[in-house]
């Protein structure tokens, strides 16, 4: 805007920003600046540039006893213009990015932002986040917005509930899925009978020696039907089965509608009448429908491809999940916790993990992550096979690793090799069906199977109630709230820890209430709560 100069230019772009929808259709703004002809053309095409929701044009008006030529600029009568600061209209010189912190009370982090696009009357998939959050918890997380302003996202504050945004910067580059580089979390331990001897033993090992690197409950989903299951029948191409799976995943009693949804369709095959069933809520389950009615009643691929990327990957990633779960455990029955002839240790750069959304959610961010593009451009992970129990006495437990299945992986030079393809045959399933689908970058990666918390710090409390408050939010922090000193007869654990990206933090404290050879398939923690950062 150096045409029009600095003062004139700075009051376009707030007259751009500021003005409300009510007031657009009479709103104008004149540059007075005279310019000859040739540069007045410059400054149309500049304007025009500038957003598709602004006209100009060239206006003679009064000025004193002569005429003077302005450029007035108005905005344009198309349905783009809503309550929202329109994306088009940027100032130039400003980062493309609003980076802010997102504060968040027990909910499910991709809802949230399906709720604050909603707001802004924007795309969810303009947000950029550099993993998931836990729904059950208060979470805080960095995340970027494309060409969304600092001051529409604080006007948010007064009405979401359990939700806030702040620190508000302005950055060249988006957040995305592998950014992270770890979590930091508070763990309150509640209804906790240990004697204090035994509680700080117990988590002094944790310290010292860690835990195993399971994925948690988060990767699989808590719907009726688990993310993995669903990931398998797409590997097998049951796409009819899957498509079952995803569009009645919650239909259970606490969710009759869905039930009876459920019951219908499966005696009937009726999907315009199975969408009058569903929920008002159940968008994604009513899209998957009107599919089936538009491109007939066995178009089940078709309805499972209009899903958001990231959610049809996660039912991928969940079956690779299940089965690298299912290794380890047999791993480490087998050979113990010490390097052994045949693993597989890392010895270069680890491989970072994409963390993916959990099966909560029902709008997933549309972020194309691990796309095969993408993958060939990674670093691939330098890894080696332990050949002699000279190697092998040299190795660090810590730097063990095995590969979630995919088609570019090495399989340890043991038993363990054979035990990938028993579980992926049980299934009905070969390392093959993992080249079969199309547009997904099933190449496999390497997880160590060991994980340690890191300033793993922790208290022991006693408190006049079960679920009296023991620590206080990042938002209560910043607000000033002190807690009072207690004493009672009840006893919780407050545990603070980092963890590297892709670990999870229930993983982590089971090791500490539970003896490995104790452990049950499904994990099953006392009462928490947790504060992640």
């Amino acid at each position: 805007m150096e045409l029009a100069g600095e003062e004139e230019a700075k009051s376009f772009v707030e007259f751009v920003e500021n003005t409300k929808t009510e007031e657009r259709k009479s709103a104008s703004f004149d540059f007075t600046k005279q310019l000859d002809k040739e540069k007045r053309t410059q400054l149309h095409k500049l304007i025009k540039s500038f957003s598709k929701e602004l006209n100009s044009e060239t206006k003679q008006e009064a000025n004193g006893e002569s005429m003077m030529s302005v450029v007035r600029v108005t905005f344009t009568k198309g349905k783009g213009a809503d309550n929202r600061r329109d994306r088009n209209f940027w100032p130039p010189g400003r980062p493309n990015f609003a980076q802010f912190v997102l504060f968040k009370e027990n909910k499910d982090a991709h809802d949230v932002l399906s709720v604050i696009s909603r707001f802004l009357k924007c795309k969810p998939k303009v947000f950029g986040t550099a993993g998931t959050k836990d729904k059950r918890g208060i979470t805080t997380q960095l995340v970027t917005a494309f060409h969304v302003t600092a001051e529409s996202l604080a006007a948010l504050n007064s009405k979401l509930f359990s939700i806030r945004v702040g620190n508000f910067s302005y950055v060249d580059k988006a957040l995305n899925l592998g950014d992270l580089q770890g979590n930091r979390f508070t763990l309150v331990i509640r209804g906790v009978e240990a004697e204090d001897e035994e509680i700080n033993t117990a988590l002094l090992s944790l310290k010292e020696k860690g835990f195993i690197n399971y994925f948690g409950e988060q990767r699989f989903g808590v719907g009726v039907h688990r993310t993995h299951d669903i990931g398998r029948c797409l590997l097998k191409g049951e796409y009819d089965v899957a498509f079952r799976f995803i569009a009645f995943s919650k239909a259970n009693a606490a969710n009759s509608e869905t039930q009876a949804a459920a019951a219908y369709y499966n005696e009937t095959g009726d999907a315009e009448g199975t969408i009058k069933l569903l929920p008002r809520n159940a968008g994604m389950e009513r899209q998957l429908f009107t599919v089936l009615q538009k491109l007939g009643p066995r178009s089940f691929l078709n309805a499972i491809n209009t899903l958001p990327r990231n959610l049809r990957q996660m039912y991928l990633h969940g079956y690779q999940s299940y089965v690298w779960n299912r290794v380890v455990n047999e791993r480490i029955a087998i050979y113990g916790s010490k390097p052994v002839v045949g693993d597989i240790v890392i010895i270069g750069p680890d491989e970072k993990e994409v963390e993916l959304p959990t099966e909560d959610s029902g709008d997933v961010l549309e972020e194309e992550t691990n796309t095969v593009e993408m993958v060939e451009k990674r670093e691939k992970p330098k890894i080696k096979i332990l050949e002699t129990e000279e190697e092998a006495a040299g190795a660090s437990p810590y730097d063990i690793v095995l590969p979630l299945p995919g088609t570019v992986i090495t399989l340890p030079n043991h038993s363990i090799a054979a035990l990938y393809k028993q579980i992926l045959q049980v299934d009905g399933l070969s390392l093959d069906n993992f080249r079969n689908i199309k547009d997904y970058a099933l190449t496999g990666s390497y997880r160590r199977i060991f994980s340690r918390p890191n300033d793993l710090t922790w208290k022991i409390y006693r408190h006049t109630n079960v679920d009296d408050q023991l620590t206080t939010s990042d938002l209560e922090d910043i607000q000033g709230v002190k807690l009072s000193p207690m004493e009672g007869s009840f006893k919780s654990v407050i545990t603070e820890f980092s963890l590297p990206t892709s670990s999870y933090a229930t993983m982590c404290m089971r090791e500490a209430l539970s003896p490995v050879e104790d452990i049950p398939e499904k994990v099953l923690i006392n009462q928490t709560d947790s504060k992640q950062n």
